[in-house]
């Protein structure tokens, strides 16, 4: 299980989307070597983590790193496992 704050961005900073999707990036990073090590990681965010780690829909996310394409962007999403 990893705990959150694996980033330590400040609030003002959660609305500039290059440092979100830096420290998301750097945190996809740090799960996936974890998953090297064991096949079952848990990850919940803190609160200095980049909002878009959060599910707030109530909906599990489908894969620790599950790339999604539309038309315009790619949205990259935490799995459960």
């Amino acid at each position: 299980m990893i705990l959150g704050d694996l980033q330590s961005l400040p609030a003002e900073e959660f609305e500039d989307p290059i440092k979100c999707a830096t420290a998301e990036e750097e945190i996809i990073s740090i799960l996936s070597y974890a998953e090297t090590i064991c096949p079952n990681v848990y990850f919940i965010p803190g609160n200095h983590d980049p909002p878009d780690l959060f599910n707030n829909s109530g909906i599990p996310k489908p894969s620790l790193i599950s790339k999604e394409f539309d038309d315009t962007s790619e949205s990259v999403y935490l799995k459960e496992n």
